[in-house]
This record gives structure tokens, C-alpha cells and sequence, in this order.
């Protein structure tokens, strides 16, 4: 009854009712399996990665009181209600309530947590931490650029505006795109179309180990993430772990981690004209960062609140 009040739309709850009871039958199912484990203790402190079925699932255990508490993570697509539809996030005030503490992945989510859903006294930022991985090789690449980018294909990364950038360069360049999602052949059409010095390789969805060995053995000019909404991506913080110089949107908590040392930020509404023409600039720009990004990891790493 209070999900139903929580909605901005009660037509379009009362659509999808069917779905919401199916996630909360789900979660109490699952609360009675973790209480049948052997391991189980009632003492414990769980912890859920994202704020989603599993934190729902913690929230009825806390309801009937078979564990002691539990706390999650807050990144993006769980936190932000206008990636929803009628601004409404299922059972996201169950889960607030019954969490000892909630963590968010930067300070600009921590300020829309408070500004959407009021200042509380058990929200955090917890940056997730991310060790230094290596030094990705530090060469030139003699007439081309090599560039790489990291996510799932959906509209909210718009990687047609990265082949809307290349299209326009006249240097060569390749372009390697590691994710997947149900935008891919579309997004792959349209980079056929791209002019012949730019080559473009969509690897797909991989295990991590692979990523971190192409990030550790090839040498990448700059890694690139335009999306129009973040909470931290962990993809740029990987990318940084190995040195590798950013180029990214000024969307979420990327500014808290994209700075003059390792990287330039790129307004959400950038003109890729723009980013064309001084994308060669940009590489000997990027390249000088290779040696100041090393000696940021450890700053960095200093920030980081351990749970």
C-alpha cells in the first residue's frame, strides 16, 4: 500500500503491479532460503552491492528480524529516480529505512541523496577503491591514435556520439569498445559507416582478466566515457589504475576523479566537431599525462572509506 503512494503514477503502478509483487514474493522467498543456510548467523552485517533485489531481500530479513542489520551501496541507475519512469524506484524507501547505513559512490550522489530524499544520518560516501594494476605502456603510436571505451551499449552511454567524434578526425585511429547491450548492432551499423582510417573493434562482453591484460600490454592513447549520467564510473577508475589518461563527461562524481592530472572533462552537451578537431592536440596533451596519473593513484587511494 505505501509503494502504491510512492508512485507518481498510480495508473502506471497499478500496470505493473504484477511485476512489483513478483520482486517482493521473490525477495521473501529468498530470505527464507539464506535463513535455512547452515552458515547463516543472525548476528551478522550483510551487505549488498547495488540497491536492488538483494537489498530488498536483506530489508524483509531485517523486517522479521532474522538478521542483526545490513548496509548497501547506492552507485547510479539505483539511486537516480529520473532514469525511471515516473521518477519511481520499487521498494527504495523499504530498503533506506531497514539499512543501518547506506554508502554512495561519491560526494554528488551523497548530495542527491540528500536533496531527494532529506539529510540521514547513516548515509556515506565510500568510494570503491581500486588498486594500482600496472603501467599501461608508455609509446607513441606513429600516425594513429588508439582509443578505448568500456560499458554496456544502451542510450545512456551514447557511444554514437564517440562515432559522431571520429568521423570527423583525419588521423588513424582505432577504436576498441569492450560491453555489450541491446543497442550493439545498431551502434555497430553506424560505425560501418565511419571513414577508412578508423578502424573499430567491438570485443563484447568479457571477462575482467581480459580487459586488464589488453589494458597492461597494449598501449591506449585515452580511454573515453560520454555518458549523460553517472554515479562514479569504475570503468574510468580502472582505466586510471593502469595510467591510462581519461577523456570523459563532467556527469556525476566522474570531476572527483577525472582532474587535470589524469584527464580533461567534457561538458554533458559537448559539440564532437569540437572534440575532432583538437582530438591530435589531445593526444600529445594526454600523453604528457601518463606520468602524472601514476603519482595520483596513491592520493586517491587515500580517499577511499573502507565500510
Amino acid at each position: 500500500q505505501k509503494e502504491f503512494f510512492n508512485c507518481g503514477s498510480k495508473i502506471f503502478f497499478l500496470k505493473n503491479l504484477r511485476d512489483y509483487n513478483s520482486l517482493l514474493v521473490n525477495s521473501f522467498i529468498c530470505a527464507d532460503y539464506v535463513e535455512k543456510l547452515e552458515s547463516f548467523s543472525s548476528s551478522a552485517l550483510f551487505y549488498s552491492y547495488w540497491m536492488n533485489n538483494h537489498a530488498l531481500t536483506l530489508a524483509v530479513l531485517k523486517m522479521k528480524r532474522r538478521i542483526h542489520g545490513f548496509v548497501f551501496r547506492v552507485h547510479g541507475y539505483d539511486l537516480i529516480r529520473e532514469r525511471w519512469k515516473h521518477n519511481y524506484i520499487p521498494f527504495q524507501k523499504i530498503c533506506q529505512h531497514y539499512a543501518e547505513k547506506i554508502f554512495t559512490v561519491s560526494k554528488k550522489n551523497l548530495e542527491y541523496f540528500i536533496s531527494t530524499y532529506g539529510n540521514s544520518n547513516k548515509v556515506y560516501v565510500a568510494y570503491l577503491g581500486c588498486e594500482e594494476k600496472g603501467n599501461n605502456p608508455h609509446e607513441i603510436l606513429v600516425g594513429r591514435l588508439r582509443i578505448v571505451s568500456c560499458s554496456n551499449i544502451i542510450p545512456l552511454k551514447r557511444l554514437h556520439l564517440i562515432i559522431d567524434i571520429l568521423k570527423d578526425v583525419k588521423i588513424n585511429v582505432e577504436w576498441i569498445h569492450f560491453g555489450d547491450g541491446y543497442l550493439k548492432k545498431e551502434i555497430f551499423d553506424i560505425a560501418q559507416k565511419l571513414p577508412s582510417n578508423i578502424s573499430v573493434v567491438f570485443r563484447g562482453q568479457v571477462k575482467q582478466e581480459e580487459i586488464f591484460s589488453f589494458y597492461k600490454n597494449h598501449h591506449i592513447d585515452f580511454f573515453i566515457n560520454v555518458s549523460d549520467s553517472e554515479g562514479l564510473p569504475f570503468t574510468i577508475t580502472e582505466a586510471i589504475s593502469f595510467g591510462i589518461p581519461i577523456i570523459a563527461t563532467d556527469v556525476g562524481g566522474t570531476s572527483e576523479i577525472v582532474n587535470a592530472h589524469t584527464g580533461i572533462l567534457l561538458p554533458i552537451n559537448f559539440e564532437p566537431k569540437e572534440i575532432s578537431a583538437s582530438i591530435k592536440e589531445g593526444k600529445i596533451f594526454l600523453a604528457e599525462k601518463k606520468s602524472d596519473i601514476k603519482s595520483q593513484i596513491a592520493s586517491l587511494n587515500n580517499e577511499i572509506q573502507d565500510i
